[in-house]
């Protein structure tokens, strides 16, 4: 079955009581990313794409089989289907410093029936602020 997952990711902060401004919001416009099957094998890890304001990659050579397996930018979001392993995507530096309060929002959609069809598959996001340690947010399973 096929697996499609979008993302959307943005930083957020509030202003004075006066509502929010997005700071960040990934432009996903740079079509590009990882696309295999077992006719036409993945590159070997580590791999990474450039998106302009942000990177997707892996560190482990994902598995494939006869369909085609993804996790790509489309022009508008980032999308993947049965990928194969684990990928991730990763923001350019966000300049928080004159910001006093943010909100980190990370969505994902899921299409299509069976989206994750074994217990070990899922979709986890997290952020990390500073180099600090990584805080994650609710996974999709």
């Amino acid at each position: 079955m096929k697996r499609i997952f979008t993302l959307l990711l943005c930083v957020c902060l509030a202003s004075m009581g006066w509502g929010q401004t997005v700071i960040y919001d990934a432009n996903f416009s740079t079509i590009g990313g990882f696309t295999h099957s077992s006719s036409s094998p993945p590159p070997s890890a580590p791999a990474t794409f450039d998106g302009g304001n942000y990177t997707i990659g892996y560190d482990a050579t994902p598995g494939t089989d006869g369909t085609t397996n993804f996790f790509r930018s489309d022009g508008s979001k980032l999308e993947s289907s049965d990928f194969g392993g684990a990928a991730y995507f990763e923001t350019d530096a966000i300049d928080i410093s004159t910001v006093s309060t943010i909100t980190v929002i990370g969505e994902g959609q899921t299409v299509g029936s069976s989206v994750f069809n074994v217990s070990s598959e899922s979709f986890q996001w997290s952020y990390s602020l500073d180099g600090g340690t990584f805080v994650a947010g609710p996974a999709i399973t």
